[in-house]
Protein backbone atom coordinates (compact mmCIF):
# COMPACT_ATOMS: atom_id res chain seq x y z
CA UNK A 1 0.00 0.00 0.00
CA UNK A 2 0.82 3.50 -0.39
CA UNK A 3 1.39 3.80 3.51
CA UNK A 4 3.68 1.14 4.17
CA UNK A 5 5.84 2.31 0.97
CA UNK A 6 5.69 5.44 3.13
CA UNK A 7 7.26 4.57 5.69
CA UNK A 8 9.21 1.34 4.95
CA UNK A 9 10.37 1.98 1.33
CA UNK A 10 10.76 -1.71 0.66
CA UNK A 11 12.81 -2.95 -2.38
CA UNK A 12 10.75 -5.64 -3.91
CA UNK A 13 12.31 -8.22 -6.20
CA UNK A 14 10.76 -9.88 -8.95
CA UNK A 15 7.65 -7.23 -9.51
CA UNK A 16 6.52 -7.58 -13.28
CA UNK A 17 3.00 -6.15 -13.10
CA UNK A 18 1.64 -2.80 -10.54
CA UNK A 19 -2.09 -1.97 -10.38
CA UNK A 20 -3.02 1.11 -9.49
CA UNK A 21 -6.60 1.79 -8.59
CA UNK A 22 -6.36 5.81 -8.08
CA UNK A 23 -2.87 7.46 -8.62
CA UNK A 24 -0.43 8.01 -5.50
CA UNK A 25 -0.88 11.21 -3.23
CA UNK A 26 3.13 11.82 -3.67
CA UNK A 27 4.14 11.56 -7.05
CA UNK A 28 7.14 10.14 -5.99
CA UNK A 29 5.89 7.16 -4.99
CA UNK A 30 4.89 6.72 -9.14
CA UNK A 31 8.45 6.82 -10.50
CA UNK A 32 10.37 4.63 -7.40
CA UNK A 33 7.85 1.79 -7.66
CA UNK A 34 8.17 1.77 -12.05
CA UNK A 35 11.95 1.97 -11.10
CA UNK A 36 11.50 -1.61 -9.43
CA UNK A 37 9.54 -2.85 -12.95
CA UNK A 38 13.01 -1.66 -14.55
CA UNK A 39 14.97 -3.69 -12.71
CA UNK A 40 13.15 -6.76 -13.27
CA UNK A 41 12.48 -6.01 -17.08
CA UNK A 42 13.93 -8.94 -19.96
CA UNK A 43 12.88 -9.96 -22.56
CA UNK A 44 11.59 -13.47 -22.00
CA UNK A 45 9.51 -11.70 -18.93
CA UNK A 46 7.58 -8.48 -19.96
CA UNK A 47 6.67 -6.13 -17.39
CA UNK A 48 3.68 -4.17 -17.22
CA UNK A 49 1.79 -0.66 -15.10
CA UNK A 50 -1.91 -0.21 -14.87
CA UNK A 51 -3.08 3.37 -13.37
CA UNK A 52 -6.81 3.25 -12.99
CA UNK A 53 -8.47 7.38 -12.40
CA UNK A 54 -11.30 9.21 -12.81
CA UNK A 55 -12.47 12.58 -13.37
CA UNK A 56 -11.64 13.15 -9.14
CA UNK A 57 -7.90 11.82 -9.66
CA UNK A 58 -7.00 15.32 -11.67
CA UNK A 59 -4.52 16.94 -8.92
CA UNK A 60 -2.75 13.76 -8.41
CA UNK A 61 -2.91 12.92 -11.72
CA UNK A 62 -1.35 16.18 -13.16
CA UNK A 63 1.17 15.96 -10.27
CA UNK A 64 2.39 12.60 -12.45
CA UNK A 65 2.01 13.65 -16.12
CA UNK A 66 2.19 17.27 -15.88
CA UNK A 67 -1.40 19.54 -16.57
CA UNK A 68 -1.25 19.35 -20.19
CA UNK A 69 -0.96 15.93 -20.39
CA UNK A 70 -3.50 15.32 -17.57
CA UNK A 71 -5.98 17.70 -19.46
CA UNK A 72 -5.80 15.05 -22.10
CA UNK A 73 -6.42 12.04 -20.54
CA UNK A 74 -8.92 13.18 -18.82
CA UNK A 75 -11.18 14.64 -21.89
CA UNK A 76 -13.91 12.41 -22.23
CA UNK A 77 -13.98 12.80 -26.20
CA UNK A 78 -10.23 11.42 -26.65
CA UNK A 79 -9.67 7.47 -26.48
CA UNK A 80 -10.06 5.95 -23.11
CA UNK A 81 -6.69 3.95 -22.94
CA UNK A 82 -3.50 6.06 -22.84
CA UNK A 83 0.06 3.79 -23.54
CA UNK A 84 3.06 5.17 -22.10
CA UNK A 85 6.88 4.03 -23.56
Amino acid sequence: TERLHFYRRLRLRGVRHIVWYGPPVHCEFYAELLNLLQEAADDAHPVSCLLLYSKYDAPALARIAGNARAARMLDESRQPTFLFC
